[in-house]
């Protein structure tokens, strides 16, 4: 701090006191409110510089309707940091060591050699981790009592026998950024598991580490409900994984007749920054395709001559955003026609929903958009977060064919119709 200004200095050291401020309407650690029925479950996996809390609104929302939400922090240094627990005491005077913390490792974002190695890495262990947190959630609802290692929490975690909704297919899988990189990569790697060989060539790896359990290999089937918030794609695009690329999403295998009342069980929720950057927006139909092997993906060198040509991300946007609107009513009319003429004149609801918030950027997912709301819409232009937040949660709850709440406000509902 010495080097600083004062005033920067000074700003520094108030967000500390500015988060302890914040208050949320919520209870600390309040006992389910069980009435009998099972409670549908959502996993979630955290991106880059993440961890168990960044992403608190969404994860609140999704709980204040029934949802029981689990958090996952990843220990494949991408996170900021992650305390390693042993249930005992820990002393705020103790300083942490590499047996008691896991550090982030800075991994560059661009593609260069060994980065996409390293990523392969980083992936085996997170889905490693969500197979295991799986296991935990099956000992839970089958009665077993877990130690907590959480001192600040008290108690040990236990609750009735099957008051969670495990059944196949039921899980609602989530993740942000890299965490939807994550989901992507555990739903294909169980989904395609011993029924073909996703390996191209003899340099292809596995992402498992080990076999999945037969209880892991039945949950997740086409009907699985999936939430991708802005999924970051290049490190699909490993050599090593070239089998899982080229396959679709499980959902793509689900029976879908015409005129099916439910919506679509898969959603990728973009954030309009992202969704204009040159190469997520290049790379997406690659991700929900049903056939993704003749997706042509940008390549670098392309996307950074189209990038040239803009003084910055936010130029871009605007002017993407500009020539998109020109063209959306007339792609929107021939997609339509299309439909119905394939279709013979019934159309057909696809597996996979796509939405774009407005007014948003990448971190309106986390809740750094909603505790610094004027740096973000200072640096990105990020507008009503909060409403973001809502109406990402209900997406989620309609993928999964939960009843959603009325909508009590103007604004939420107007901005709720430019997603439909």
């Amino acid at each position: 701090m010495a080097r600083l200004n004062r005033w920067l200095t000074s700003m520094l050291l108030s967000v500390p006191l500015f988060l302890r401020s914040t208050m949320m309407p919520v209870y600390d650690d309040a006992p389910l409110a069980l009435d009998g029925t099972c409670l549908p479950v959502l996993i979630f996996s955290h991106g880059l510089v993440g961890s168990m809390n960044t992403h608190s609104a969404i994860l609140g929302e999704l709980a204040s309707h029934g949802v029981f939400c689990v958090a996952l922090e990843h220990r494949d240094r991408s996170g900021a940091l992650s305390l390693v627990r042993n249930g005992e005491a820990e002393s705020l005077s103790t300083a942490p060591t590499e047996m008691s913390s896991v550090y982030y490792k800075s991994i560059s974002l661009r593609i260069r050699p060994g980065v996409l190695e390293e990523r392969d890495k980083q992936l085996q262990i997170r889905i490693f981790e969500l197979m295991a947190l799986y296991r935990a959630l099956e000992l839970l609802n089958e009665g077993e009592t877990l130690k907590n290692l959480a001192s600040s929490t008290a108690g040990n975690l236990s609750m009735p026998k099957g008051s969670l909704n495990l059944q196949p297919g039921s899980i609602i899988w989530g993740g942000h950024s890299f965490g939807g990189t994550t989901i992507i990569q555990l739903l294909k790697s169980v989904y395609y598991e011993g029924q073909c060989d996703l390996k191209q060539d003899s340099a292809d790896i596995s992402l498992l580490l080990q076999q999945p359990p037969p209880s892991l290999v039945a949950q997740i089937t086409p009907l699985s409900p999936v939430a991708l918030l802005d999924p970051w794609f290049m490190p699909l695009k490993s050599s090593s994984t070239k089998g899982l690329l080229c396959k679709p999403l499980p959902c793509h295998y689900a029976t879908i007749g015409p005129h099916l009342e439910s919506p679509s069980t898969a959603i990728v929720m973009s954030m309009e920054f992202a969704y204009h950057w040159p190469e997520c927006h290049s790379h997406m139909p690659a991700i929900i395709s049903p056939d993704p092997s003749s997706v042509r993906v940008q390549t670098q060198e392309e996307y950074e001559t189209e990038f040239k040509k803009f003084t910055s991300p936010r130029d871009f946007m605007n002017k993407s955003k500009k020539a998109r609107a020109a063209t959306a009513s007339q792609q929107q009319r021939d997609v339509t026609k299309d439909l119905l003429e394939k279709d013979g004149g019934e159309h057909q609801v696809s597996p996979i929903a796509s939405y774009v918030l407005h007014d948003t950027t990448h971190v309106t997912h986390s809740d750094f958009g909603l505790l610094f709301q004027w740096v973000t819409w200072w640096v990105t232009g990020q507008k009503n977060p909060e409403l973001a937040v809502q109406n990402t949660a209900r997406c989620i709850l309609a993928a999964a064919g939960l009843p959603l709440t009325e909508i009590d406000s103007d604004e939420a509902r107007a901005q709720l119709e430019r997603l439909s």
